[in-house]
């Protein structure tokens, strides 16, 4: 019984997809915290660009 347990342990360790989906669960952390960073460093500068814009309308329509 244990040498059956120990023998299907060892069977499951050789087996390579279980790296794989390692591998590609990294991967897709990787994506996904790089996607997240781009959209807040987009977000940021959008934003800078909006605020820079509404101050010149407002400077403008202001005088």
């Amino acid at each position: 019984m244990f040498a059956a347990a120990v023998d299907r342990v060892r069977t499951f360790l050789k087996r390579e997809g279980g790296a794989t989906l390692v591998e590609y669960s990294v991967m897709l952390g990787l994506i996904v915290l790089l996607s997240i960073t781009a959209i807040q460093v987009i977000g940021s500068v959008a934003a800078d660009s909006f605020g820079k814009t509404d101050k010149i309308f407002s400077k403008s329509s202001g005088s």
